[in-house]
Parts: structure tokens; C-alpha cells; sequence
């Protein structure tokens, strides 16, 4: 099954000081402070049309503090973080989030954190304004206008929030919170839906117990193409906001979607807060969903797949359809350039993607559904021979079959190979010896519709994988990254 094809539809398929005192801002902290704070107010009430207030880097309002921002416009550049029994209070205010580069929230509430909006105007300029809430945190907007294509309020623990006269809102919740939202189109999603296709681990050398990670990799909405570094210190993934049947060609293409960056904090699930990793510098249209990262043993250069308008089938006559090519960017501090076409000699005009490269970088193989393989997508492999990429050849066999085979990766000596695949009916993860030149002895790792992805890291003690959620109406509605551990 392939998996990025299977969740998004396509084709076939920090925390930095208080912000400064500024017009408009209170802070429950020392005398000192309010009565800076009413000095300025005095002076943008005598000015009928004050300058906005700019803040760059994290909001962050903590341990007991109150921050109230009132009568006036305020940019907030970065992301917003209220814990700590803190509080929030936007009093006839137009609120403005204007982050360049961010992850899929603009706003987290924890702990017994309060945010409260009265007769204010929120808006963003991305699709989307998400917003979490945990523990025991509370939210209320009483005359809220949002502009954006929605506010999406995602609840867990014992969250609270309350609507009264606002804009459309989206809840997504798991069930145990309480929401009102009288005079507001409120549109609630249940996540607690029935997952249809629970994976279950056949293979003795792993432990049975699926680690699923949290957040803040892990979301309500889909994680995929993920990556692990070999060292197990950073995972790479693709982020969506919802199936791209849901979304115009334009919303599928931009930002939030794309890949992050994690960095693994301590246990095998546990990552710090994502930062989007651009692949999509380069892009003619500026217009791009990246995915799929492989790096050269040297760390110079990532490999990765990309849907943009540069794909070889879109500009082949008659059209084709082809949601994906690779990619080769050159990396400066881990941080990638403008990518390439590998051109005509690797990909075709077909979808040509979900690759890996060869533990010592020799081979590039990759799933790709060009004619003349044995049905769905077949694996190709390319080497590289004095910097340039051979006509890919079929893997043979003893890897393709009539279905879908995709997604490889490899053990750090290069004898082992993951594949997502379907042997004798049973779909899932397996694990191929090498031979010579032949990979053999196929063994189902982890059975299941809807596991894929396998990336593994160098010491062979973590099995990363993603997991596509289907329920009971055979409906694909989430995915998210899990992992195994080596006995």
C-alpha cells in the first residue's frame, strides 16, 4: 500500500523573555509595570489611530501572570505559549498572527491557562488558525470575529471553551471536554472515530508493543514520509492539514503543509517542537509539497520528492499526471538549497518516489509505477557512477510483485531491506536479506493495512513507521508516526 499516495490523496495516491511593554499591554506583574503600561495607554488614547504593536519571537505568558492586549492592532510574529495559570486577555483588539515560518499551532494553551477575546478580531495570514488546548487550560471569545479560512480549536484533558457570538469554529476533541458556543456556527469533529485497522507486530526481534509518539509530532491531522537520522537525533516528516481531496491545488501546495524537523529529547518518542525544513526553495511557481528526505552518508546533499509544476509528466504532451519526482538539494548546515530535477535518466513521466539511498550512497531506490513492471508500483534501483545517476533498473522478482511495493530503507551494513508490501495476501512491513545482488527470505515485520514508511535507525534498535488510519466505513481519516523497539 502506498502510503503518502493512500493519506493525501495524490494522483494515485524557545521560549524567549516577556515581550516589551508597548501601547496596549498589560502585565500582572509589579506596580512598576502597570503603571508603565497605563502610561501608555494614556498616550494611544490621545492618539486616535496608534501605530500597531510589533512582536517578534515567542508570546509566552507564564506562572501566574496576566497579559492583557487592548485598543489597539498587534502583530505577533511567532508562535503563542500561555501556561502556568496564566492569562490572556484580548479587550477590542485586532490580533494579527503574521509568522513567516511555523508549525501547524499558533497558539498553546496548558495547564490552567486561560485565553479570553472580547469584541476583538483575530486573524492569520495563513489557511488556518490553529489553536491547542490541554489539561485543564480554558478559552473564551465572547463577540469574536476570526479571518482566516477557520479557527481550529484541538481540546484534550479536561480543556474548556466558550463561544458566544463569534465566527465559524472547528472543534476537534477526544471526547472529554466541554465546549458551548451559543450564536456560533460551531462544526465539532469527534477524534475518538473507530480505527478499522489496528497493525499488529509478527516479527520475534522487535517487541509487540507499538510506541505511538505524542505530541508534538503527532496530531489530528496526518504525519507521513518520515525520516529518523541515522543517529536517532532528528526525525523528518511530512505534514499535512487534511486529506489534499479536501483542498484546492493551492491550499495542498502551501504552507503549513511540507516537511519538519524534530530533535528526539530523550525516549524514542519523545521530540522537541517541529521546525519546518524548506525543500521547497527552487520551485519555479514557489509552489511545492516536499517530502521523502535521504542524505548522503557525507550529510552534503538530500534526496526527496516533490509534487510541483517542474514534474517531468506535467509538461510531457499529452499531460500527465505525476504528484512525484526526486529531488537533490546541496545542504550548508543541514539546511538545503534550491532542489533539482534528477531528469529523465531516473525519473519518468509516472509517479517516481518513495526512495532511499544505499547506506554508502551508491544506490538510489525507489518506487515508481512506469510501465513494463509487474503491476502498481515496482522498486527501481540507480547507481551512481562518478556523480551521475545510471538508468534505473528493476529490483527484481524477488522484491516487486503484482501489487504495490514501496517505501524501502536499510540496515546501516546495508544487508537488511524494509519494504511496505503485500505478500500472500498479507500486507504490511518485511524485512529482505541480502544475497550477492539479490535481496531474499522475505519476513513480515509488522502486519497490517496502512503501515508503511519504515525508517530505520543506525544502530538498528528503533523502527520508525507511520500508520494510516482507516474506520469502520473503510474511510482513510488521520495518520501518525509510530515505533518498535529491538528486543
Amino acid at each position: 500500500m502506498n502510503v503518502l499516495r493512500l493519506l493525501f490523496c495524490v494522483s494515485m495516491l524557545f521560549l524567549l523573555s516577556a515581550p516589551p511593554v508597548r501601547a496596549g499591554l498589560h502585565f500582572g506583574m509589579t506596580g512598576a509595570v502597570k503603571q508603565k503600561a497605563r502610561a501608555l495607554d494614556q498616550q494611544v488614547d490621545a492618539q486616535r489611530h496608534p501605530a500597531p504593536v510589533v512582536h517578534n519571537g515567542t508570546l509566552l505568558v507564564q506562572n501566574g501572570e496576566t497579559l492583557e492586549i487592548k485598543d489597539c492592532t498587534y502583530i505577533q510574529k511567532g508562535d503563542i505559549v500561555i501556561s502556568g495559570n496564566a492569562v490572556l486577555k484580548l479587550t477590542d483588539c485586532t490580533f494579527i498572527h503574521a509568522a513567516d515560518r511555523h508549525f501547524q499551532y499558533h497558539l498553546l494553551l496548558e495547564d490552567t491557562a486561560q485565553l479570553i477575546a472580547t469584541r476583538s478580531r483575530l486573524e492569520a495570514n495563513e489557511f488556518f488558525l490553529w489553536w491547542r488546548l490541554l489539561d485543564q487550560s480554558r478559552s473564551v471569545f465572547d463577540q469574536a470575529a476570526f479571518q482566516a479560512k477557520g479557527i481550529r480549536l484541538w481540546m484534550l484533558d479536561q480543556a474548556q471553551a466558550t463561544l458566544t457570538n463569534s465566527s465559524q469554529v472547528s472543534l476537534y476533541e477526544t471526547g472529554d471536554q466541554t465546549a458551548t458556543a451559543p450564536g456560533t456556527a460551531f462544526v465539532r469533529h469527534e477524534l475518538k472515530r473507530t480505527v478499522a485497522n489496528v497493525p499488529t507486530v509478527v516479527s520475534p526481534a522487535w517487541e509487540s508493543t507499538i510506541i505511538y509518539l505524542d505530541y508534538p509530532v503527532n496530531t489530528p491531522c496526518p504525519e507521513d514520509a518520515i525520516e529518523i537520522s541515522a543517529d536517532g537525533s532528528r526525525l523528518y516528516f511530512l505534514f499535512g492539514t487534511g486529506l489534499t481531496s479536501q483542498m484546492t491545488p493551492l491550499e495542498m501546495l502551501s504552507r503549513p503543509n511540507g516537511t519538519y524537523v524534530v530533535q528526539r529529547l530523550a525516549a524514542p518518542d519523545q521530540f522537541g517542537r517541529p521546525a519546518f525544513y524548506d525543500l521547497g526553495q527552487g520551485a519555479a511557481s514557489g509552489l511545492s509539497l516536499d517530502g521523502e528526505c535521504s542524505f548522503t552518508p557525507d550529510g552534503t546533499k538530500v534526496y526527496f520528492h516533490s509534487n510541483r509544476p517542474e514534474n517531468l509528466g506535467y509538461n510531457h504532451t499529452p499531460y500527465v499526471e505525476d504528484a512525484q519526482d526526486i529531488y537533490v538539494a546541496d545542504l550548508s548546515n543541514g539546511v538545503p538549497g534550491p532542489g533539482t530535477n534528477l531528469g529523465p535518466t531516473v525519473n519518468s513521466i509516472y509517479l517516481d518516489g518513495e526512495h532511499s539511498l544505499t547506506p554508502d550512497g551508491q544506490y538510489l531506490y525507489f518506487a515508481s509505477t512506469r510501465p513494463g513492471g509487474l503491476g502498481g508500483s515496482d522498486i527501481y534501483l540507480s547507481q551512481t557512477v562518478s556523480g551521475v545517476w545510471s538508468a534505473p533498473v528493476s529490483a527484481g522478482n524477488t522484491v516487486n510483485t503484482a501489487s504495490n511495493d514501496l517505501q524501502p530503507c536499510f540496515s546501516s551494513d546495508g544487508n537488511t531491506m524494509y519494504l511496505t508490501t503485500v505478500r500472500g495476501g498479507i500486507p504490511g512491513i518485511y524485512s529482505f536479506d541480502r544475497s550477492g545482488s539479490d535481496w531474499v527470505n522475505p519476513q513480515v515485520v509488522i502486519q497490517g493495512v496502512g503501515v508503511g514508511e519504515p525508517s530505520l535507525t543506525a544502530d538498528g534498535q528503533y523502527l520508525y513507521f507511520v500508520h494510516v488510519y482507516i474506520d469502520d466505513q473503510d474511510s482513510v481519516f488521520e495518520a501518525d508516526v509510530c515505533c518498535l523497539r529491538r528486543k
